[in-house]
């Protein structure tokens, strides 16, 4: 049952600080939920945990489970998730059953347990990421209104640049210098002509098992970037740090071979994108105080100089 108690604080407390329309958000949420099992037909259950960006609740529509978001006022992600999710058609993504952009909500098919929570071995997850990515890409057109790769390679830098000025000692200078090169290298490469829509947000706990298809998954969550497929591998290297700490540079280029022999794509834009992720996210955890955490990113980047 429904229980507005159970929300997310983080949810909440982004809410709040939208001032009125999020207090008036929070307000009218129980009646938005009524709304929607009238007329989506569909009848609500339990708030549900990791929403950061909207309400996320249980549901069930024709004894089907589902997944109700209902977005904050201010975020637009919702409008770009639900324009790819009905591309892909429930191929490598959860189906979508309906969106209303005028309340900011969508309903999907609800999947199984995310990977990061199962038993599989690293490599067992790299391999079936790799695989889900590459079924979960879509032939587009340019002028989708999804950002480039040219824009993602622009932001990262931008971004670099801020962390940068403001911590100057949290990374080296080669580090700095060689992530800004790759960033350029990468907005130079993009071309409509190589570029498909991608999930944009590719890691364990955002590929949820597959209830159609023993030992398979499929993806929830997506930014959607019109762009090479290889950042999504690049997502793929910028994570596992553990696997790499005995050899960091020789386990990471071993990473990135097998990532393009098991997608048929070159092997230096998933090492350039590999490299510019694992450096932002470091400092984009440093930043929050995540100390630790930041750090196992950016010791691995500095050994990936060579």
């Amino acid at each position: 049952m429904f229980d507005l108690a159970r929300m997310p604080e983080l949810v909440r407390s982004k809410a709040e600080a939208l001032g009125e329309s999020g207090l008036t958000w929070l307000a009218t949420l129980e009646d938005q939920v009524r709304w929607f099992e009238n007329n989506w037909d569909v009848k609500v259950g339990e708030v549900l945990s990791g929403g950061s960006e909207a309400l996320v609740l249980s549901a069930f529509r024709d004894s089907r489970e589902a997944v109700l978001k209902i977005g904050l006022p201010a975020e637009d992600g919702l409008r770009h998730e639900a324009r790819l999710l009905a591309m892909a058609n429930g191929c490598g993504y959860a189906e979508l059953f309906a969106f209303d952009e005028s309340r900011n909500a969508m309903l999907v098919e609800r999947l199984g347990r995310p990977m990061g929570e199962g038993t599989l071995a690293v490599q067992a997850q790299i391999d079936l990421l790799c695989e889900t990515a590459i079924e979960s890409w879509i032939t587009a057109s340019a002028g989708t209104g999804f950002v480039t790769g040219a824009g993602k390679a622009q932001w990262l830098r931008e971004f670099i640049l801020a962390a940068t000025h403001k911590n100057p000692d949290a990374i080296s200078f080669a580090v700095k210098d060689q992530a800004l090169v790759f960033t350029h290298s990468r907005e130079q490469a993009w071309s409509p002509d190589t570029s498909k829509l991608i999930h944009g947000d590719v890691h364990a706990f955002n590929a949820l098992s597959d209830p159609k298809r023993n030992g398979r998954f499929r993806f929830v969550d997506p930014d959607g970037y019109f762009m090479e497929p290889a950042y999504d591998l690049g997502l793929i290297m910028r994570d596992y740090h553990e696997e790499l700490r005995v050899a960091p540079l020789r386990l990471g280029r071993e990473r990135a071979e097998h990532l393009a022999k098991q997608s048929g794509l070159e092997v230096q834009p998933i090492w350039e994108w590999g490299f510019v992720e694992r450096v932002t996210t470091g400092l984009y955890l440093l930043d929050l105080g995540a100390l630790d955490e930041g750090r196992a990113f950016l010791e691995v980047a500095e050994q990936w100089i060579g």
